[in-house]
């Protein structure tokens, strides 16, 4: 099984394509779990409406309070020995990402952010690459800018600007490597941590994942 695991706050038009995207998955071996940033009572009834609960294939979790203000927001400056140069943009799902690691059932970890969309074949298509014993693998990503196709994320090197977390599909035993931590670009701090202790990682060319941003929020 599959987790993917789902950081949101306040993004329900966003988050509701995700979820459909994940529904439409041809690998229906997966959980869904799901946390807000924060408390969101609207969000908590849309989704228990869904079928999402404490607990099952369906998992709906908020944490106490909206980290990623409460640590300064965008507009904090970086930790000491933090990766990246995006102040704490990055860092805008870390507190509930790292939540929702603790939730996952499954033997493999994915990550679908509220405004990213899964192709049907995203998640089978990284099942299969990992069958061959990769610690994680990873697939491209086509990134949409204010509606527009802008450009595409993912090569055969995992590295900074080449891959991107939505994109790949890990062994849940590689969070005893590293977890995820607070400061810059976080999922690509991640990965570095990953391969400096030796991951092994299965590349596939293929643009299986859908990135939707607008150019007001980069």
């Amino acid at each position: 099984m599959i987790s993917v695991i789902t950081p949101t706050y306040r993004q329900w038009p966003d988050l509701r394509r995700a979820i459909a995207s994940l529904d439409g998955q041809v690998h229906v071996d997966w959980q869904h779990v799901i946390v807000a940033d924060g408390p969101d009572p609207q969000l908590r009834g849309r989704l228990r409406n869904l079928g999402y609960g404490p607990a099952g294939l369906r998992v709906f979790a908020e944490l106490g309070r909206n980290w990623h203000s409460f640590l300064g927001g965008d507009t904090a400056g970086q930790p000491p020995g933090s990766p990246g140069a995006r102040g704490a943009r990055g860092s805008r799902a870390v507190s509930a990402a790292l939540a929702g690691t603790y939730l996952a059932a499954g033997e493999h970890i994915a990550y679908l952010d509220s405004d990213v969309e899964y192709l049907p074949d995203h998640l089978g298509t990284c099942a299969k690459a990992l069958a061959g014993g990769a610690d994680f693998a990873y697939t491209q990503m086509r990134r949409h800018l204010d509606g527009k196709p802008w450009d595409v994320i993912g090569d055969g090197t995992p590295a900074h600007g080449r891959i991107d977390g939505n994109a790949l599909v890990h062994k849940a035993e590689l969070l005893r490597t590293a977890n995820w931590r607070w400061g810059g670009d976080a999922d690509w701090d991640l990965i570095a941590r990953w391969v400096a202790a030796g991951a092994r990682w299965e590349f596939v060319p293929e643009i299986t994942v859908h990135w939707h941003h607008s150019s007001a929020d980069i």
